[in-house]
């Protein structure tokens, strides 16, 4: 996208100094796709699921490693509002049951792909149930625990006496990332149908 800035507030002010107003050029450099994609990638784009690239299993969007979650959480909305994550809807980061079963069933819903990290994502909920006025507030949600379990995130030396769920409670996806990110620019493609 060429940007045109409006110099026009900028030569009236060198006029009313006395002075005239010289052209000038904007030298931009253009950012290349792929930066373009990971700033995007940061606020979230809306995808749907079989825009999703599978490699070994882990999620990507245009080379980028992604977590991907649904937005739409006003039948969540409950849960959102008293910061009750581990009921709401979950974030995936693995191609996991739970998407092979949307798959498999037609629900291509409409996703959301990210590589925020905070652990707060953007998320739509109707303001009250009286009515449907849908609002974006930020939501903390979980990880999926399936995904969990197939990444081998569950395994006895990490959860020894841990209960699944503070495990997912404390999952950190700044060290998924920092872990997988390596591992999913190597990976070979595998198309999911």
């Amino acid at each position: 996208m060429r940007i045109e800035p409006n110099w026009t507030p900028l030569d009236k002010l060198i006029r009313e100094m006395g002075a005239n107003p010289r052209p000038r050029t904007l030298n931009v450099v253009p950012l290349d796709e792929m930066k373009e994609i990971e700033i995007l990638l940061k606020r979230g784009i809306e995808v749907k699921l079989d825009e999703v690239e599978v490699r070994q299993g882990f999620l990507g969007y245009k080379e980028n490693l992604i977590i991907l979650y649904i937005d739409d959480n006003t039948h969540q909305t409950e849960f959102v509002l008293r910061d009750s994550p581990q009921e709401g809807r979950k974030f995936h980061i693995f191609d996991c049951s739970t998407l092979q079963r949307m798959r498999s069933e037609g629900r291509f819903e409409r996703y959301v792909v990210t590589t925020k990290s905070d652990g707060f994502f953007k998320v739509k909920v109707m303001r009250n149930k009286n009515d449907d006025f849908i609002v974006e507030m930020a939501a903390q949600l979980l990880v999926c625990q399936h995904c969990l379990e197939e990444i081998g995130y569950f395994n006895p030396n990490r959860s020894r006496g841990v209960k699944r769920s503070h495990i997912v409670r404390e999952f950190s996806i700044k060290e998924f990332f920092d872990t997988y990110t390596p591992k999913f620019k190597n990976l070979p493609d595998r198309k999911v149908n």
